[in-house]
């Protein structure tokens, strides 16, 4: 029996969930940790292409470079 595409039975009772509704909310949760772990990821390599960004160009536009460090929560503007 291939379980991937049979529902799941549905145990429940009347004011308490089945396996399926357990199972649609482990999932939902291991969404949501991944949607999670993406972002975090992404505003990590953001902050370090800015950063970088920034210490090129560092002798040609200060303030810019101060801009991005700004943008990525390196150092505020004064």
């Amino acid at each position: 029996m291939n379980t991937f595409v049979t529902p799941l039975p549905s145990t429940g009772t009347a004011g308490t969930p089945g396996l399926d509704a357990l199972a649609r909310g482990g999932l939902a949760g291991v969404g949501r940790a991944l949607w999670r772990a993406m972002q975090a990821s992404g505003r990590a390599r953001a902050r370090a292409e800015l950063l970088s960004l920034a210490d090129a160009h560092e002798r040609t536009q200060p303030n810019f470079a101060r801009e991005l460090r700004c943008a990525a929560g390196h150092d505020p503007i004064a």
